[in-house]
């Protein structure tokens, strides 16, 4: 694939990144994002008490890419590319040297995990956007407010409060139906516990006891941040 990448049986060769000063392009990311998060209240609050709006996304855009590309200007960060080399082993043995390799084990559950969850999720966000009622669009639309004005201002603040519930349930869907990585030989959370490590302890109670904990505590976790997000977007009665 475009004479970098290489699919085989044993999995996706890529070229590999290998940077230099690597940390000081990892700070300019962090300080675009806290840039943006700081812009972003400041608008909020200047729309709030002066009614006047601030091109969040142009200034946002424009900091995601200027930091960055500043630190390769004067930062000292250098980006290269490793690209798989195909070596011969023997007469019919080859194998791929540089870049980094993929698993096919790793590639089948990436895909087959994302398209089946992205299916139910998409069905959570058309089932809550369609849930605003028409009224509320064509009001908007009628006190001068544009498509992209409506979806972000009226639509989705009311959409959010149905696609959030469900839409927490597929998170937690997802992290259990991982442990489907087994059935495939990719060594996931459930494989290495309750495989190898089981196989190297014999205790089946305290492994499968952790294996079940950690879950557990990955649930508890989604379900929290799912639960604060949801309380912070509600729309509160004034």
């Amino acid at each position: 694939m475009f004479g970098i990448s290489y699919l085989t049986i044993k999995g996706l060769f890529v070229p590999a990144f290998i940077w230099q000063n690597f940390n000081i392009f990892f700070y300019s990311i962090i300080a675009a994002i806290i840039s943006i998060i700081v812009i972003r209240i400041q608008a909020k609050k200047k729309q709030e008490t002066q009614g006047k709006q601030t091109p969040v996304l142009l200034i946002s855009i424009g900091l995601i890419f200027i930091l960055p590309l500043l630190s390769f200007l004067i930062g000292g960060v250098r980006l290269s590319f490793e690209v798989p080399v195909l070596k011969q082993l023997a007469t019919t043995s080859f194998i791929y040297e540089g870049g980094v390799s993929l698993p096919p084990e790793l590639i089948a559950l990436a895909l087959s995990l994302s398209l089946y969850t992205a299916t139910f999720i998409a069905e959570c966000v058309r089932a809550g956007i369609q849930g605003v009622g028409k009224g509320q669009k064509e009001a908007a639309a009628s006190i001068g407010l544009t498509p992209n004005q409506i979806l972000k201002l009226v639509v989705m603040p009311q959409a959010l409060r149905i696609i959030i519930p469900p839409t927490t349930n597929q998170y937690l869907n997802l992290t259990k139906n991982s442990s489907l990585a087994a059935a495939i030989a990719y060594p996931d959370l459930v494989l290495v516990f309750a495989g190898t490590a089981l196989m190297q302890t014999g205790k089946a109670i305290e492994i499968v006891s952790i294996t079940m904990l950690t879950y557990l505590s990955l649930s508890i976790l989604i379900s929290l941040f799912m639960n604060w997000y949801n309380n912070k977007i509600a729309i509160t009665e004034k």
